[in-house]
């Protein structure tokens, strides 16, 4: 299993260019939005089956991840921490052995 550290390092990167990609308005963004997350779908049915690499999964996350983080732009940082905070309180919850 790869370290997560590396994957953060972009950030800055990544922050840039989605600010100058994201979608006009929030219908076409979340239409983006589904469309790669149909095709992550897809490559991980096709990865569970032995067709799918794990290069091609870890490309359309990357793609999803993306598109999430232009949303992140449009909504906020403080709405998108709200929401990631309580993500990771469930996920907390979870680890140790509590029932949402």
């Amino acid at each position: 299993m790869g370290e997560a550290r590396p994957m953060f390092a972009f950030a800055g990167r990544l922050l840039a260019v989605c600010r100058r990609a994201t979608a006009r308005d929030d219908l076409e963004q979340l239409r983006q939005t589904q469309g790669e997350c149909a095709e992550l779908i897809a490559v991980i049915q096709d990865y569970s089956r032995g067709r799918a690499s794990r290069a091609r999964v870890t490309a359309e996350m990357a793609d999803v991840l993306v598109l999430i983080a232009q949303w992140s732009l449009r909504e906020g940082s403080e709405a998108m921490r709200r929401a990631l905070d309580h993500s990771l309180d469930r996920l907390e919850s979870v680890l140790r052995g509590e029932r949402g």
